[in-house]
């Protein structure tokens, strides 16, 4: 149950989440591919950490904080968009499968984590075009964030730095 997600997002998006004004952050999971056939992603489990890495203009492009995806609804955008937001709908109606995801305790990191460092320690690192798993090994999540986290006591993470 739960993971570690790096999600990229507009900078505005993740502000909003931030701030507590955005509570859902949806995303496609399935559609047809350009030439033929179609495309399917696996959702972000409940209880994952979702690490938001802002997108735009390089004074806000980095890591800037995380939240707890508390429900993830998944199914048909008419089914799961409908109810919250038809603009949405717009949006992501193309999809045959869409993820809804319930954000609960954003939490802002102490400062931005920009690529520079990001590449540090995990050279070549690029932000997911959507999203992805971190592996418990990976040295985005063992050599950066975890240690981070720890020290600033920061997102409910108290657990000494390894």
């Amino acid at each position: 149950m739960g993971g570690v997600y790096v999600l990229s997002l507009d900078w505005r998006v993740a502000e909003a989440i931030l701030r507590g004004v955005r509570r859902f952050e949806a995303r496609p999971l399935a559609g047809p591919r350009r030439g033929g056939g179609t495309w399917r992603r696996p959702p972000i489990e409940e209880g994952s950490r979702v690490v938001m890495y802002a997108t735009g203009p390089p004074r806000v492009r980095g890591l800037v904080g995380e939240f707890v995806a508390s429900r993830v609804l998944v199914g048909p955008p008419r089914e799961v968009l409908g109810p919250l937001d038809s603009r949405l709908l717009g949006a992501l109606g193309g999809y045959s499968e869409v993820m809804v995801v319930e954000v609960s305790s954003p939490c802002r990191y102490p400062r931005r984590i920009g690529l520079r460092e990001i590449r540090a320690v995990a050279p070549g690192w690029q932000p997911p075009p959507g999203y992805r798993r971190l592996g418990p090994s990976e040295p985005l999540l063992r050599d950066l964030l975890e240690p981070l986290l720890a020290a600033w006591r920061c997102c409910g993470y108290s657990r000494r730095a390894p």
